[in-house]
């Protein structure tokens, strides 16, 4: 398989997984059988075989086609708008995470939290609450801290980052909130810094 195909399968198999499902949804059901028979009939034999090279991605497609069609499509809208967030960190999909979804944009200010708690080789950030507000405390690797440059919206940064999966909360209680930050998190600061 040729690598174009390979880097964009992921992607080629969730918008087919939804043209496919679109097409069923006046169906009563939609079988894994007829899934590949229809990606075959649209001559995407190389997805055919991608897919029944791994057990876990026949697992996974099974799975996906066994859903209701409304699970189905609101799944793929909620995907389509997280990949179209973290499209926004790269300048040259910036305009087009834009065009499909304009409300997605991941601020300047997140980017740069997540660029330092990758610098600070911190695997964990506490926020501690104060009376003159939040103090946000690298734990670890070598430690440090980071001072948001928008305080009203950090909040919003946080929970965005969060629901991307790049941070992950934990321990909240009234004073602290402990943070984690993903291995998705330091991939998509290395291809940040890559494409530039």
């Amino acid at each position: 398989m040729d690598p174009l195909t390979l880097a964009t399968s992921f992607a080629t198999i969730v918008s087919l997984l939804g043209s496919y499902s679109s097409e069923r949804s006046s169906e009563r059901s939609s079988s894994f059988d007829d899934f590949m028979k229809w990606l075959a009939e649209r001559h995407h034999q190389e997805l055919v075989e991608l897919i029944q090279q791994s057990d876990t991605t026949l697992l996974s497609v099974k799975v996906l086609l066994n859903q209701k069609h409304e699970v189905l499509d609101e799944r793929l809208k909620s995907l389509d708008e997280a990949m179209a967030q973290i499209a926004y960190g790269f300048s040259e999909f910036r305009g087009v995470a834009l065009l499909a979804h304009p409300q997605i944009e991941l601020s300047d200010q997140a980017i740069t939290l997540l660029k330092e708690f990758c610098d600070s080789d911190a695997s964990t950030m506490f926020e501690i609450r104060a009376l003159n507000g939040a103090l946000y405390q690298f734990s670890d690797g070598k430690r440090g801290s980071f001072v948001p440059s928008d305080p009203r919206f950090f909040d919003d940064d946080l929970r965005s980052l969060v629901s991307l999966g790049l941070l992950h909360e934990k321990n909240a209680s009234d004073k602290r909130r402990e943070f984690q930050i993903t291995r998705s998190a330091a991939k998509y600061v290395e291809a940040i810094r890559g494409s530039k």
